[in-house]
Parts: C-alpha cells; structure tokens; sequence
C-alpha cells in the first residue's frame, strides 16, 4: 500500500477516533436513506480495493492473522463488515462525508481514505493480540479481540493496554468490558471505582464478597445497590432450599452472579445448580479416581466439555507416572 494513502487513512482514524470522544457522537443508532447510499458504497469500493495489490495483501495478512488467533472465517467476515459500517457512520455523523460532494471522484476519496485507515487498525489490532497472546501467554477470547478489532473507530488497537496503565487498581476482566460495552470506557472505570468505594462502606453491604460488588458495579452500573439486595434475596432463598443442602456456599454465589434470575427465568440459578448435581453425579460414577474439588471445578466452568476435560486429566496423569 502507497505510504501516503496508508498515512492519510491512520491520520484519518485518528482524528474520527478523537472527535468522537470530544463531541460524544453516537455512531449507533438509525440510518437515513443518504447515510445507507453511503454505506452501499462503501461496500462497493471495499470490494474494488480488495481486487488491487494492496487489498489482496492485506486480506491475506488478516486470515492468516485470524486462523492463527482462532478466529472462524464467518466471525472474521460478520464483524470486520459491522465494524467498516460503524465507521462511516462515525465520519457521517461527524460530517466528514458531505451531503453534497463537489464530485464523485472526491467522494471516492473520502471513502477510500476511511476503509484504508479501518483496515489497517482493524489488522494492527489482530497482530497486537496476537503478539502478546505469544510473548505473554495473555488471556483473551477470539470473540473479545474480534470486538476490539471491529471498534477501531472509537478505540486504538492497543486500547486494552492503555486502559490497564491508567487503571492499575482495576481487574483485567472488568477493562475488557468496559471496551466491548462502552463508548468511553474511562469514563465508566472511573465510575466503577467510585461505585465500589460508595458500596464498601455502606453497612448494609458490609459482608459483601468483593467480587460480587465488582460483578454488580460492572454490570449493573446505573444501580448496583438493587442488584446486590436482589443477589442477598436470592442466595438465602436457595441456601433454605432443601434441594441445595449439599451445595457449596461459593457455588451458590457462583450460580447467582453468572446465572442470575431474569423474568423468563425467575429460577435460572437454579436450574443451573441442578445440573451442576447432574455432571457431578456423572463424573463421580464415570471419574472417581479425580479428587471431589477438581470434580466441581469440571462440573462448573466446563458444561459441555466436561467429561473431554476429565479424561484429559486422566491421561495426563497417566503421562506423568509413566
């Protein structure tokens, strides 16, 4: 790709990426018949682009990139599109794609300016994780770098990075969801941290995990006290219930917070501790040479995997004693 056309694209991204967070434009919502004739091109002219030198080598490094990540090809396509029409959006909203352009070749130009500055961010962020998942052995899901990749126009590829130097204070996993959900995840963190101090010294929280305010702060954010009180509701119904007797405390809290009640599934947790019952029945009968602590921890993080994850373990430990 022509240096001066990579350097106008990046330059581009980052003034949409600048903008956006000084005048707090939404790049979601509903999309007017010019603004649809513009993304319609877009698609158009990112097909002509992929047919040039360039086009083809970037698509190239991208798979190749993608494959080695773990990513399935139908992903990759689903979000690189969503994340190509979220921002021309951005630069609509902006104005930065006028309503009445002098010519067509200047439109053009426009456009392409804004696909070439999203696909190169958009495969500087695949090679970024992809780097420090190699070097780091970071942890971080296909579908979470996908995200990021696809929110080039609000963030820069090294966001996550960023945000953990500004929020040494704050969980790994909490920065991760402040970047996949929100427009302005700094903002949100700082919140977030206030939100936890508010709720630690409130009496009526006092004997609250850690982790569950942590959980309630993130995901409740407009009103985490209500989730907590729901929580608390929750957890001493179950504990009462004969059924659960010989279910563990942190289990129970594990069900509620990952599982919680919702008004088509007031008995989620539930439903989902019976089955946790069920895979530990099955693994004590089928694995019982696996010690009780491990038996949990497969019947729980593992639901569809368990018994592979077992038989895993089984043969490693085979491997060792050999």
């Amino acid at each position: 790709m022509e240096y001066k056309k990579a350097k106008e694209g990046l330059g581009k991204q980052e003034e949409i990426r600048k903008e956006i967070k000084e005048r707090k434009v939404n790049a979601r919502g509903g999309e007017s018949k010019l603004l649809k004739d513009y993304l319609d091109q877009a698609e158009n002219l990112l097909e002509e682009l992929r047919q040039t030198p360039e086009g083809k080598n970037n698509e190239e490094k991208i798979r190749e990139l993608a494959k080695e990540l773990g990513i399935e090809n139908e992903e990759l396509k689903e979000y690189f599109e969503k994340g190509l029409r979220f921002n021309i959006k951005a630069a609509y909203r902006l104005g930065d794609l006028p309503q009445n352009p002098t010519s067509e070749e200047e439109f053009r130009q426009i456009l392409e300016t804004l696909i070439t500055g999203y696909v190169l961010n958009f495969r500087s962020t695949l090679h970024h994780y992809l780097r420090k998942i190699e070097k780091e052995k970071y942890e971080i899901t296909p579908k979470t770098i996908l995200q990021i990749a696809s929110h080039v126009y609000i963030f820069p590829p090294r966001v996550i990075d960023e945000l953990e130097q500004k929020f040494p204070d704050i969980d790994y996993w909490m920065i991760k969801r402040s970047v996949v959900y929100y427009s302005n995840p700094e903002e949100f963190l700082r919140k977030v941290k206030i939100n936890i101090e508010e709720i630690k010294n409130n009496p009526e929280f006092q004997d609250m995990d850690d982790s569950i305010i942590k959980h309630a702060v993130t995901h409740n954010p407009t009103n985490p006290e209500e989730f907590l009180r729901k929580f608390k509701t929750k957890i001493e119904e179950i504990k009462n219930n004969p059924e659960f007797q010989d279910i563990d405390y942190w289990i129970i809290n594990h069900a509620v917070v990952n599982y919680p009640p919702s008004p088509k599934k007031p008995n989620n947790p539930e439903e989902f501790l019976r089955k946790v019952k069920e895979r530990l029945n099955i693994l004590e009968q089928q694995y019982p040479q696996l010690n009780l602590s491990l038996r949990k921890e497969l019947a729980i993080y593992f639901p569809n995997t368990f018994l592979e994850k077992a038989q895993e373990l089984i043969e490693g430990k085979l491997k060792e004693e050999e």
